[in-house]
């Protein structure tokens, strides 16, 4: 059940109060899912659980709920959250209970309600139905549906966390990324530094092999002063030299500065990506300070709560010592002190007035503290145990008088009938006895449905006054007599006769069997009988005879047709 329900932290100490125990059954389909799950723990003799088949658990929402009263939070089953399929069980646990603020507003519903419904107040105490209350202090927060709460407020906070930390992550990986690129770009950069530099070393040596060539061909020129066509041609083939080597040295010069300004422009580049470096060096060092502080105020507020947790019960246990003091010394709950609170001028001065009632109150001796509510408590039982004999009163007084008229009327039925009974009671017996008295005698008419029957008959010939007195074989025909007669009061569509002319003689017989003849038209007859007058008045007979031992055989006989085949034979 735990693992099906949700409630709101401040309505969850109630619910697991409501639920108690049954926090702890165990939610089946069927009941031949539970069923099976008792056997396995049976046979594992693994203890017991309480089974909850959500096919056959069902109940109803009250509909009587005090919601008018102040102290009305709600119906139970209106303050959690399910999956519907569980609906009936929910309804069963929870559609009866109501949730109050406070043990005061609990106690004035239960008591308005005549002690008929089930409370429970947020902080957890219980008055059950008929008056019980359990109750007293309980640590909050240590519930399974406030830990469970607290835990998804946890959960939260940690996938918050790790959003942010994922975040820092991401940031931290392109930073590296970043990093290594400026990396391989400052690898290339200090390259062509170094191609630079070589390349203005070439320059230099090549500046230097001139200016060795231009000496070598001024002394040269000094020593071919004498021939001056030689000198000539040598001067000339030197300034050409020298022309060529001095544009050799510009282009070599422009080229220097080319590459001059090319280094200065990849120390520039270098500087910036050092400085980019450092940059996203330093976010990173940022980022892993920002995480760190992050894991260390998630640490803080851990130990923060802790310490909330540990000064919230010790405050907790602290007003309960108080509320458990001021109970023991003045019987008055929180609210009540609330309710009778006045400010205090001087301390001492009131602690002296409060020793002088307590020793005015000794002095009165033991008084009945609960002389008031039991009076209250006995007067509201005595109204309405006065309320319920009115109503069983009533009750009674209606039921006789229903009792009466039905009486009457079953009276009135009864005399009716019995005096149609009477007179074809004394038809049928002079018909069949062909003579003689018969009559049907209330013993006590003012009480006809109570009283026994007489029975007085006087065959023709004889002196009899009492059916006592006639041979069993006369007792018979005045008892089939009285049975035509109310047959002829109240015809049935059949009826069966089991050997109800075994006792009389042959006579009789037929004169039973030519009566029972007359009257067929109205009833159809089913008789079992060994009398041959009997069965001569039948239009079917039917039989059982064992020809072969062990084998029943049923012959049926139709003596309308046996007769027309005996008079055509």
């Amino acid at each position: 059940m735990a693992n099906l329900v949700k409630a709101d932290n401040e309505c969850a100490l109630a619910i697991e109060t409501a639920l108690g125990a049954a926090m702890q059954n165990i939610v089946v389909d069927t009941q031949n899912d539970g069923r099976s799950a008792i056997e396995m723990l049976k046979r594992a003799d693994s203890g017991r659980a309480t089974f909850l088949p959500v096919e056959t658990i069902n109940g109803n929402v009250m509909k009587d709920a005090p919601v008018n009263d102040p102290g009305f939070v709600g119906v139970a089953y209106d303050l959690v959250e399910f999956d519907d399929r569980y609906k009936g069980i929910f309804v069963n646990l929870l559609g009866r209970t109501v949730v109050a603020e406070t043990l005061s507003d609990a106690v004035r519903m239960s008591r308005n309600s005549g002690n008929r419904l089930r409370i429970v107040t947020l902080d957890g105490q219980l008055i059950n139905a008929g008056g019980s209350m359990t109750g007293g202090s309980a640590a909050k927060n240590t519930g399974i549906l406030s830990r469970a709460n607290e835990l998804e407020e946890l959960k939260k906070r940690k996938i918050k966390l790790d959003k942010e930390l994922e975040n820092s992550s991401d940031e931290l990986l392109k930073a590296r990324n970043a990093l290594s690129g400026l990396r391989y770009e400052l690898d290339m950069a200090l390259e062509d530094d170094a191609q630079i530099k070589r390349d203005i070393a070439s320059a230099d040596a090549e500046k230097r092999a001139t200016e060795t060539a231009i000496v070598q061909l001024r002394i040269l020129l000094d020593g071919l002063s004498g021939d001056s066509e030689v000198r000539r041609k040598a001067i000339e083939k030197a300034e050409n030299d020298g022309k060529l080597i001095e544009a050799q040295l510009e282009k070599s010069l422009a080229r220097r500065g080319e590459f001059a300004k090319k280094a200065d422009k990849v120390r520039a580049e270098i500087t910036e990506l050092v400085n980019s470096r450092l940059e996203l060096e330093g976010r990173r060092t940022k980022a892993d300070r920002e995480a760190q502080e992050r894991n260390k105020e998630l640490l803080d507020l851990e130990r923060t709560c802790a310490n909330f947790e540990h000064k919230k019960l010790a405050a907790d246990m602290e007003e309960k010592q108080i509320l458990d003091k001021l109970w023991e010394n003045y019987e008055l709950s929180h609210s009540s002190a609330q309710a009778l609170r006045q400010p205090v001028e001087n301390l001492q001065k009131e602690t002296r007035g409060i020793n002088d009632l307590r020793r005015q109150i000794s002095a009165l001796g033991t008084p009945n503290i609960g002389a008031i509510e039991e009076y209250e408590r006995v007067s509201t039982r005595y109204e309405f145990l006065t309320g319920q004999r009115d109503d069983v009163e009533k009750a009674k007084k209606d039921l006789l008088g229903i009792i009466n008229e039905v009486t009457t009327e079953m009276q009135d039925v009864f005399l009716r009938e019995f005096k149609s009974i009477d007179e074809n009671f004394r038809t049928t017996f002079l018909e069949l006895f062909g003579g003689g008295k018969a009559q049907l005698i209330l013993e006590d008419e003012s009480n006809p449905l109570e009283c026994g029957i007489e029975i007085k008959v006087q065959p023709p010939g004889k002196a009899v006054s009492n059916i006592s007195l006639l041979s069993g074989g006369e007792k018979s025909f005045v008892a089939i007599a009285l049975y035509f007669a109310i047959l002829k009061v109240r015809p049935t569509p059949f009826c069966v006769m089991d050997e109800i002319e075994a006792a009389l003689d042959e006579a009789n017989v037929i004169r039973f069997a030519e009566y029972m003849r007359r009257i067929c038209e109205k009833t159809q007859f089913i008789v079992i009988t060994h009398r041959r007058g009997t069965m001569e008045e039948a239009d079917h007979l039917y039989g059982v005879t064992m020809q072969e031992k062990g084998v029943s055989k049923v012959i049926e006989l139709d003596l309308e047709e046996a007769q027309k085949s005996i008079e055509t034979n």
